[in-house]
């Protein structure tokens, strides 16, 4: 057949039942990401960097598309206080699945204020051994956070108490009293 009108038409019918994007898809790679706390799976997410500019982020469960190359891959625990990252070089390869892994470790503190002998009602703010706050949370509350020494500032109505080096352990809840 020479008529070239139908030439046309078949080249285009054959060129749209080519898959689109396979010069992409050749290019073209994914990060999957897994994070585990105190040896369990956790759920984390992940932000992938390309010279401190965010390229991608979601979550641990699905694969992330970025182009082929070199990255930073930065894992943030979830449903933690202090919420802990680390950050890891990745190399991706087009066509191809990256795996990058992290394991965390957090324990719980709970923070009891008690008056007259009663339990009572208070705040206390969390603060990292080198003094950076880590955030405010409700007495009588158990809260996750990763494993290390803190400083816990816990308010009664109009006082205050100071506690040093509470130590948090890996699995563990660490219980702090406050008597006012």
């Amino acid at each position: 057949c020479n008529d070239p009108m139908r030439m046309l038409i078949a080249a285009l019918l054959v060129a749209c039942m080519t898959p689109l994007g396979s010069a992409q898809a050749q290019s073209s790679s994914r990060i999957q990401c897994a994070a585990t706390e105190n040896g369990q799976d956790a759920t984390a997410s992940l932000t992938i960097r390309d010279g401190g500019r965010e390229v991608a982020n979601g979550s641990c469960r699905a694969p992330i598309s970025v182009p082929a190359g070199t990255y930073e891959a930065v894992i943030q625990l979830d449903g933690t206080l202090d919420r802990p990252t680390k950050t890891l070089a990745v190399t991706t390869v087009a066509g191809q699945i990256s795996r990058v892994s992290a394991a965390f470790t957090t324990g719980l503190v709970e923070i009891v204020v008690r008056s007259g002998g009663n339990r009572a009602a208070g705040m206390a703010t969390i603060f990292t051994a080198n003094g950076a706050r880590v955030g405010t949370v409700g007495c009588g509350v158990p809260t996750h956070l990763s494993t290390g020494s803190y400083t816990v500032v816990v308010r009664h109505r109009t006082t205050e108490q100071r506690l040093t080096n509470i130590s948090v352990e890996a699995g563990k809840t660490t219980v702090v009293q406050a008597d006012f």
